[in-house]
């Protein structure tokens, strides 16, 4: 995926490895550029250096707190997108972050990813 400069649509996954894997598969199956990591640690240098359009964090992180991820990028008014995968408790940190149940079907995570990346997707 490109958008109007031809740069790569990037995405961050944060996510046990598995799950990470599957998610980075059909993601870059679309054309989009994935990078992955499995705890929350230096998420914002993750950040500053890859600028990712997306990050999509998962909740049940076994290497960290993926609400105070969350909350983090918040914090920070960090300018990209958000999408959380797992089994949300509610409104996850208060806002409306969009979240995906962990047996999201490959076709319904793709048309997510590209309603919330909007002309920058697919």
């Amino acid at each position: 995926m490109s958008d109007a400069w031809s740069r790569p649509v990037r995405i961050l996954v944060v996510s046990r490895p598995v799950a990470g894997r599957r998610l980075k598969t059909t993601l870059q199956s679309a054309g989009y550029e994935v990078h992955r990591t499995p705890s929350d640690d230096d998420l914002l240098g993750l950040v500053t250096r890859l600028h990712p359009h997306l990050v999509i964090v998962a909740l049940d992180l076994p290497w960290g707190d993926a609400e105070a991820a969350l909350q983090l990028l918040l914090d920070r008014a960090w300018s990209g997108a958000l999408l959380c995968f797992g089994e949300a408790r509610g409104d996850v940190v208060g806002t409306n972050i969009p979240s995906l149940p962990l047996d999201v079907e490959d076709a319904a995570l793709l048309s997510i990813v590209r309603a919330i990346l909007g002309d920058r997707g697919a």
